[in-house]
C-alpha cells in the first residue's frame, strides 16, 4: 500500500498474519463448539487494506439443520455501543455537536430533571463522556421489549418507563468517574434524533453502515432478517425467542461478522497508511476513537481505560481496543491489533460462547501482537 509507515508490518505482512489467523480459527472452532455444546459461530478475520477471511460453524438454532452461514445475522449486545461510537466521532466533522461541548443546550425532548440539575452541573455532560462513560450515569442496562410491542422513545426510556431501575441519575459526578451505563448510550441516541430531527435507525443507516459497507446489519429488527437470524440459546443449550431493545444505539444492533470486520478495521486505517476513508472520518479523529480517555478508579481501586466506546484496558496492557457482548443467549468478541493491523470478529448464538471464543484468541494472540517475531508468519 502507497505511503504505508515504517516501522509496522507491510500489506503483505499483515496478510499472511491475517491468512494465519484465519486458519487457526477454522482449525479450532468445530471441536471447541462439540466439545462445549455451543449451537453455532460465526467468524472473520481482516487485515488494513485486505480482504475479508469469513467463516460459519455450527446451526442457527439446536434441533433444526439450517447452518450458520457467513451471512448469518446475530444480536450482538453491547457491541452495538462500540460500533455507534463510529457514527458518534462524526457529528464534530458533520457541525452537530463537539465532543466537549455540552450537550444540555442540544436537548429538545427531555431535559435533566431537577433532581439530577440540583445534584451536578449537568453542563459538565459532553459527548466525550458519553462515548468514554465518564458522564457519571447510573443505569448499567434495561430490559428486552416483547416481540410485536411497539418500542418506547429515548425520552420515555430515561423516564423510566421500562421500570423504577431504569430511571436515569446519577452514579457519580460527571467527568470524575468512570461507570459503565448504556444509559450514556441512550442519551446519544436522543441527541441523536433531537439535533438532526431524523429516527436514530435512519441516522445510522446513512451516516455509519452505509458508508462502511455494513449492508447486512439494522439497529431495528425487520422480518426480512428472520431467515437468516441466529437464534439466542442459554447455556444449557434453552432456545430462547426472538426478542429486541429499545436502546438501539446500546444494545440493538442486529450484524454479521464480516460487516463487523469492516467496522472493526476502521479505526487502524490512518495508522497504517490507508486514507481512502479520509472524507469519512479524518485520521486524527478516528485515532481518538481508540485513544485512553479520562479514566477513573473503579470497584476495587482496579483502573479501566475507554476510549471513544472501545474498552482498551489496563494502561500496562494497552495494546489492543476490544468490545465484547455478554447477554441473555449471546456472546460476541471483537478484538484489533495495532501492531499487526489484524481485527478478528467471533460471534456465538450461545450463552456460554466464551468456551470457544477464549481459547480461540489466546492462541492468536501471541502472533498477533507481536508481528515482528520470528514466530510472527510461521
Amino acid at each position: 500500500m502507497p505511503g504505508e509507515p515504517p516501522g509496522l508490518p507491510s500489506g503483505a505482512e499483515r496478510e499472511a498474519l491475517a491468512r494465519r489467523a484465519a486458519a487457526i480459527i477454522q482449525d479450532r472452532a468445530g471441536p471447541l463448539l462439540r466439545a462445549h455444546g455451543i449451537p453455532g459461530l460465526s467468524a472473520c478475520v481482516t487485515s488494513v487494506g485486505g480482504p475479508l477471511h469469513a467463516m460459519a460453524f455450527g446451526v442457527r438454532e439446536l434441533g433444526r439443520p439450517e447452518p450458520v452461514e457467513t451471512g448469518t445475522i446475530f444480536q450482538i449486545g453491547s457491541v452495538s455501543k462500540s460500533i455507534s461510537s463510529i457514527a458518534a466521532a462524526r457529528m464534530p466533522l458533520l457541525g452537530l455537536l463537539g465532543l466537549d461541548e455540552p450537550v444540555v443546550g442540544h436537548l429538545r425532548s427531555w431535559k435533566f430533571p431537577e433532581r439530577m440539575t440540583r445534584a451536578h452541573d449537568v453542563r459538565l455532560v459532553t459527548l466525550r463522556g458519553l462515548l468514554s462513560h465518564t458522564a457519571g450515569f447510573n443505569v448499567h442496562g434495561y430490559p428486552y421489549v416483547d416481540a410485536g410491542k411497539p418500542l418506547p422513545t429515548a425520552a420515555q426510556i430515561l423516564e423510566g418507563c421500562q421500570g423504577p431501575d431504569t430511571i436515569l441519575d446519577w452514579k457519580g459526578p460527571p467527568c470524575e468517574t468512570m461507570h459503565y451505563s448504556s444509559a450514556h448510550f441512550v442519551l446519544f441516541q436522543l441527541l441523536v434524533e433531537d439535533i438532526t430531527g431524523r429516527p436514530f435507525a435512519e441516522w445510522m443507516d446513512r451516516n455509519l453502515l452505509l458508508p462502511l459497507g455494513m449492508l447486512d446489519s439494522a439497529y431495528l429488527w425487520d422480518d426480512s432478517m428472520r431467515t437468516r437470524f441466529a437464534m439466542r440459546h442459554t447455556g444449557e443449550g434453552q432456545v430462547l425467542p426472538q426478542r429486541q431493545r429499545a436502546v438501539l444505539a446500546s444494545s440493538n444492533l442486529h450484524t454479521t461478522a464480516s460487516d463487523l470486520a469492516r467496522a472493526l478495521v476502521f479505526p487502524l486505517r490512518s495508522r497504517l497508511g490507508d486514507a481512502s476513508m479520509e472524507w469519512f472520518l479524518p485520521g486524527p479523529a478516528s485515532a481518538e476513537l481508540v485513544r485512553p480517555q479520562p479514566m477513573a478508579q473503579v470497584a476495587a481501586g482496579e483502573e479501566r481505560h475507554w476510549g471513544l466506546g472501545w474498552y482498551l484496558g489496563r494502561p500496562e496492557v494497552q495494546t489492543t481496543y476490544k468490545a465484547g457482548g455478554a447477554f441473555e443467549g449471546v456472546w460476541c468478541w471483537l478484538e484489533a491489533f495495532p501492531a499487526s493491523g489484524v481485527c478478528v470478529v467471533l460471534l456465538s448464538n450461545s450463552q456460554s460462547g466464551a468456551s470457544a471464543t477464549h481459547p480461540i484468541m489466546n492462541e492468536l494472540r501471541p502472533f498477533l501482537l507481536h508481528p515482528d517475531q520470528p514466530h510472527a508468519n510461521a
